[in-house]
């Protein structure tokens, strides 16, 4: 049997079989998450991915498109959140949509939403969590 490696795929040929593709371990379908941040002021914001396939991290400093180079196994649960956001000059909020699903569709996901606003001081409230006096 005469064995061949293309693409990450085994192709094998022989007498009396044809050419099938046999998928070698590792080579699942994997695909990527992806989306736009919008209304971000101050920098970074942190994004978090969690997936079966493992976690990653992705700071975004400026408003637009953003991926995430880890792949995804398609059909297995994923997440996006955000793990820190930025806090100076001006506190933000960030809300997510489209941002998790029971499993990553084929093809990938590039239409996770982030879109973040300035919060007004409320310079009469005390709130520790904000690291001091507003």
């Amino acid at each position: 049997m005469k064995t061949m490696m293309t693409l990450g795929w085994l192709l094998l040929a022989g007498p009396g079989m044809a050419q099938d593709l046999v998928f070698k371990t590792g080579f699942e379908n994997r695909f990527l998450v992806a989306g736009s941040v919008t209304g971000l002021s101050s920098s970074p914001l942190t994004l978090s991915l969690i997936s079966v396939s493992g976690n990653e991290t992705l700071a975004i400093n400026n408003n637009g498109r953003f991926v995430f180079e880890l792949p995804v196994l398609a059909g297995h649960a994923w997440r996006v959140e955000v793990a820190t956001l930025p806090s100076q000059p001006q506190t933000q909020s960030c809300a997510l949509s489209q941002n998790s699903g029971p499993a990553l569709p084929v093809g990938g996901v590039d239409d996770v939403q982030v879109d973040c606003q300035v919060q007004a001081w409320e310079w009469d409230v005390m709130d520790w969590d904000q690291g001091g006096w507003q």
